[in-house]
């Protein structure tokens, strides 16, 4: 009876110590946001939809890993709680670099995000 429970630990000790770790970066700390605020109609719909929220990613239909980045509410809800969203456009470790399969996103394209998240993601 013994034996199962310390194969048991092992088992969960191993399981923790595999799970990736987030990167502690706060993006929104390091980028200066001076310029004007970018807006989500004008700037982060446009950038959303042709690098993250078309079909088969983070559209309303395919949602991958149950993040929707088609619609205002959604993209602001995601950009605002989940920390994984920033570090995925900077390919950190801890998540999977995005956009899946192409090209990292701009410095320009990244800047823009982090500033709408720091501003609290206006409309």
């Amino acid at each position: 009876m013994k034996i199962k429970y310390v194969f048991a630990t092992l088992i969960l000790i191993s399981i923790i110590g595999c799970k990736k770790k987030i990167s502690n970066i706060d993006y929104t700390a390091n980028y200066s946001c001076n310029a004007a605020t970018p807006g989500y109609d004008k700037d982060i719909a446009p950038l959303l939809n042709n690098s993250c929220a078309f079909n088969g990613c983070h559209n309303q239909t395919s949602h991958k890993a149950f993040v929707t980045l088609s619609d205002f509410e959604n993209a602001r809800s995601q950009f605002l709680n989940n920390k994984k969203v920033l570090i995925s456009v900077h390919h950190d470790p801890g998540a999977s670099p995005m956009p899946k399969g192409s090209k990292r996103l701009t410095e320009e394209q990244i800047r823009q995000l982090v500033c709408w998240t720091k501003n609290n993601c206006p409309r």
